[in-house]
This record gives structure tokens, C-alpha cells and sequence, in this order.
């Protein structure tokens, strides 16, 4: 799981996150084509979130980049995306097929 501080400081917006996940995917395109990575966003349309932007798209393009950076090459590539409920949050997943990292040992590192 990744925590993040917001700052109150800056401009909370209400988000599509299907479309947010669309324009950063969008943003790779080139990256994901030249590394042979499917990219699935399974975010259902209907997912809205109240966030800073420029936060959210960053995260969003650090785990769809590494996913892309630490593919797995003996294998038809993917990076899937997808959400939930849980409570009053909405929990943002990213699956791929790749090399994996040790959560243990980097987990401070993330972000």
C-alpha cells in the first residue's frame, strides 16, 4: 500500500478516474508500443474522486512506467489497472507480470 501527505495547500479537483487513467496512458502510448506492454484499464467509468491532479497522474505514471521499465522478457507483457470501494476510499490496483519488487525492502523508497 502507498501513503501519501497532501498538502492543504494545493487545488483539490473533483476526477474522472477512468479518464485520468486514459490520458496518462495515452501520455506512454510510444513507451508502452516500442517495450511490447499491453496496458488494461479495467476502471469502470462511473469512478469519480476528489484529488490533487498532478498528484494523482504522477502516481499513476510511476507504476505504469515501472511496469513498463521491469517487464518480464520472456513474456507477453501487461500492466493492468483497476479499482474497488473499500469504506469511503477508493483503492486504485496495479497488477503486471513483470520482475516484482520486495515491498519489505523498498517500500519507504516508493514515493
Amino acid at each position: 500500500m502507498v501513503e501519501i501527505s497532501f498538502s492543504r495547500t494545493q487545488k483539490w479537483e473533483k476526477l474522472n478516474l477512468k479518464n485520468c487513467i486514459i490520458k496518462t496512458v495515452d501520455s506512454i502510448a510510444i513507451l508502452s508500443k516500442k517495450a511490447h506492454v499491453t496496458i488494461v484499464n479495467g476502471v469502470k467509468g462511473n469512478v469519480d474522486l476528489y484529488t490533487i491532479p498532478a498528484y494523482l497522474e504522477s502516481i499513476i505514471l510511476n507504476f505504469l512506467t515501472n511496469g513498463i521499465k521491469y517487464k518480464a522478457e520472456n513474456k507477453n507483457s501487461y500492466v493492468k489497472v483497476s479499482s474497488y470501494s473499500s469504506g469511503k476510499y477508493i483503492v486504485l490496483q496495479f497488477q503486471d507480470n513483470g520482475l516484482g519488487i520486495d515491498l519489505e525492502k523498498y517500500k519507504k523508497d516508493l514515493f
